[in-house]
């Protein structure tokens, strides 16, 4: 009798455990959004009145949809075949007496999941570059991920460049305190060229992704039915115990 009482004890006790732990591995599902504009400002640096600044349109999505990969653990935004050729800064060459140009573009990929979840949001991208004479490029921007819309649930971190050998690469990391069911992450991202009349300066961007890592930070709650089968377990081990 005893011995009875103990293996549907613990065979209890065990399949409570297996349920919270298949509750607790498996990822809400979710669905997204994007929205994106860009704009492209010249100067001749000279006379403000010869400026230019107009609508450069969607530059990241004008290709298509970002290529969408999914594991249990990890979100990854691919836009590097949805780039537009024109998401880039060109200065100088064909007698432009422009010397200067930025292109800024930005995306915000608002992400809902079923349930509250908590995340880590990188940002990775890069291209090519070319200068002449006295010409210069540069990255600039951001990325900012806010929770459930609210301004104090907010996080943001600064693009970190590097330039080598006619090719750039830029990263920056968000992660948020706590688990929410929206999140608007939002990408700011500025392509500068400058060179002076005679020289030139041309920057491109190729690669764009947005990986969202699903921190499993959060202990998983037991559906009830997992706790009816612990407590069971358990009450039949009480039980056993007092037998003895």
């Amino acid at each position: 009798m005893s011995k009875s009482i103990r293996s549907f004890a613990l065979a209890a006790c065990v399949g409570a455990a297996a349920i919270v732990a298949s509750a607790g591995s498996a990822r809400a599902a979710y669905t997204y959004g994007l929205t994106g504009n860009s704009e492209i400002y010249r100067t001749d640096g000279v006379d403000p009145n010869n400026d230019q600044m107009f609508d450069g349109g969607n530059l990241y999505t004008t290709r298509g949809s970002p290529v969408v990969t999914d594991s249990t653990g990890m979100i990854t935004f691919d836009f590097s075949n949805a780039l537009s050729l024109n998401f880039s800064a060109v200065i100088g060459g064909g007698g432009s007496a422009y010397v200067m140009q930025t292109t800024d573009g930005h995306l915000v990929l608002d992400i809902h999941f079923d349930e509250p979840t908590s995340i880590t949001v990188m940002l990775n991208e890069g291209g090519f570059y070319s200068t002449t004479g006295s010409g210069t490029v540069d990255v600039m921007g951001g990325l900012t991920v806010t929770g459930d819309g609210n301004a104090f649930n907010s996080s943001e971190d600064s693009l970190v460049s590097t330039f080598n050998r006619r090719t750039w690469t830029a990263t920056a990391t968000s992660s948020l305190t706590g688990s929410y069911s929206d999140y608007d992450i939002a990408i700011d991202n500025s392509l500068y060229a400058s060179a002076p009349l005679g020289d030139s300066a041309s920057i491109y961007k190729r690669e764009f992704s947005i990986i969202i890592i699903v921190n499993p930070n959060n202990p998983p709650v037991p559906e009830p039915a997992s706790l009816s089968l612990l407590g069971l377990g358990a009450g039949a081990l009480l039980y056993r115990r007092r037998r003895n």
